[in-house]
């Protein structure tokens, strides 16, 4: 290893390559500590979600009511908020009003640490998505293998343990281990309350060895290695608990297709829900307004000082308008990454084996890599300013932050595209041949005006999930409804009260604007559902 250690180093001295993580030991292990605490971080969240899915899964088929509705509305909040705000109000808000320990030095800290609020954020996050991949796997078990567990003698609770988990769990595999893959990148979040992972400390060792360009495409490659092993690994997975006689080896009648497949086949956001679900954001309204009305025990009892409700409405129109900035940053990405995306899906179907596997290659490497390491690598490697010939086309900061977002949103409109075009019968590709259509006629005349029903709904759906996302761009300096919140609340002093109600705030305005596009979804899935 010595060896590697001094090629690093004359390559460094040579060519001005700067990789310090091999050749400098403080760096090498700044960078093991960093990989070993996402792994960790990774492994920690991956096992809090999928257990919260299963209870989450199992309550929703409760007999009471009210506990249905309780984890209807714990879905449709978690799902339709930033995972980054829902950090900031875990760590900065809640964390407030814990109490404190000494530690061994004999100073006070707070009980639950950055690594802690992370696995409890985005494991109740990751979660809410697991819970109703879970119930499409509940619901696709045979009835009548319940009935006969029930005909055997068997509780409602070992029905559930023993029989229909198991068969769930073999049927959810491709969307959880989707959702699951989608964690592991999501965890680059905890860089954000300087949690010590593989993303904080490549930002401590660029901000020391100014070698920005070398960390971002390295960084870029370990969460493609790394992310592709767990997609490798989990398939295998997938393949060894698959269920004879479903899917391509088994011999089902449509209605069974119909009736137990095609809602597991379906996005878990664009699946029918209850009634009872769609009327989820009332009581989480109901909630935020009990939430914050509780808070004044909280609050110092100083009566010159501006109560919480008073200072929130006074900055509520600023952060309405950061809020605006967001959504027009992600209708920007979407329209770029959308326009991207489309000529990247039309390669991977392309009949040249280069441009076929040199589009799959980009679609991969921009999929896998996690959505805020892609913003870094925009902010940081873009020019400031681009000039050609006498003129200067600046480059601010919002606008690097939207081509970077739009990256991962090329990534998936190109298997969107891909997906819709191999979903149809080839059979039309043969008669319109035989009529004497180009493939490009075919293509265009035939093929994509079909396909536009199809990917309609995940299109949407990756648009929310981006508009959730504009949230990140915070990080990067970008002056966007999280930064102003912040701002806001630094101008007031740093008041404690204030955070719950500022962040609350926050996650209503996102949820209000996803909530709709979530629900539009739906009906547009079910309006173009179609079986072949």
């Amino acid at each position: 290893m010595e060896a590697f250690y001094e090629w690093a180093r004359v390559l460094y001295e040579n060519t001005g390559i700067n990789l310090p993580f091999i050749y400098d030991s403080y760096d090498r292990d700044r960078m093991i500590n960093g990989f070993f605490m996402t792994v960790k971080l990774s492994v920690t969240c991956l096992f809090f979600s999928v257990v919260i899915g299963i209870i989450g899964a199992w309550l929703q088929n409760s007999p009471l009511k009210w506990t249905r509705r309780i984890v209807g509305g714990y879905i449709q909040l978690f799902r339709n908020t930033p995972p980054l705000v829902q950090l900031y109000f875990f760590y900065f808000a809640i964390g407030t009003l814990l109490p404190k320990v000494t530690n061994d030095y004999g100073g006070q800290e707070p009980i639950l640490g950055g690594f802690a609020w992370a696995v409890i954020s985005l494991s109740f996050f990751a979660g809410a998505y697991n819970v109703e991949i879970f119930r499409s796997g509940i619901e696709a078990v045979p009835d009548s293998t319940i009935e006969a567990a029930e005909a055997l003698g068997f509780s409602r609770l070992h029905i559930y343990k023993d029989i229909t988990l198991p068969l769930a769990i073999r049927v959810v595999l491709p969307a959880l281990n989707n959702n699951l893959v989608n964690l592991v990148k999501t965890t680059t979040l905890a860089y954000a309350i300087a949690v010590p992972e593989m993303l904080y400390e490549a930002n401590q060792i660029w901000s020391d060895n100014v070698n920005v360009t070398e960390m971002m495409v390295f960084m870029l490659l370990v969460y493609f290695v790394l992310v592709g092993i767990l997609v490798w690994g989990m398939n295998r997975w997938e393949r060894a608990l698959k269920i004879p006689g479903f899917g391509a080896e088994g011999d089902m009648t449509m209605k069974h297709i119909e009736k137990k497949i095609l809602p597991v086949m379906m996005p878990p956001r664009t699946r029918p829900v209850d009634k009872f679900r769609l009327k989820a954001w009332h009581g989480i309204v109901l909630a935020f307004i009990a939430l914050v009305a509780s808070i004044p025990a909280f609050a110092a009892a100083d009566p010159a000082r501006a109560s919480m409700f008073e200072v929130l409405a006074r900055w509520a129109p600023l952060l309405l308008k950061g809020f605006v900035f967001n959504v027009i940053i992600s209708m920007s990405a979407m329209a770029l990454g959308t326009i991207a995306g489309a000529a990247l899906g039309l390669g991977q179907i392309s009949l040249n084996p280069w441009v076929r596997k040199s589009a799959w290659i980009i679609t991969q490497f921009f999929r896998n890599a996690p959505w805020l390491v892609l913003l870094f690598f925009a902010m940081f490697l873009l020019p400031f300013e681009i000039k050609i010939g006498g003129l200067t086309i600046p480059l601010p900061d919002w606008l690097k932050a939207m081509f970077g977002l739009s990256l991962p949103v090329m990534a998936n409109v190109s298997e969107i595209v891909r997906g819709g075009v191999v979903s149809l019968p080839s059979g039309q590709w043969e008669a319109a041949e035989s009529l004497a259509f180009s493939r490009t006629q075919v293509l265009w005349r035939i093929i994509l005006p079909q396909c536009v029903k199809r990917m309609l709904p995940p299109w949407m759906n990756l648009y929310s999930i981006l508009t959730m996302a504009t949230v990140l761009a915070s990080i990067v300096g970008v002056s966007e409804v999280m930064t102003l919140t912040g701002q806001a609340l630094a101008a007031e002093g740093g008041r404690s009260d204030l955070l719950i109600p500022f962040y609350s705030f926050v996650l209503l305005l996102f949820f209000m604007y996803c909530y709709p596009i979530a629900r539009w979804t739906v009906r547009l899935e079910k309006k173009f559902a179609v079986i072949n």
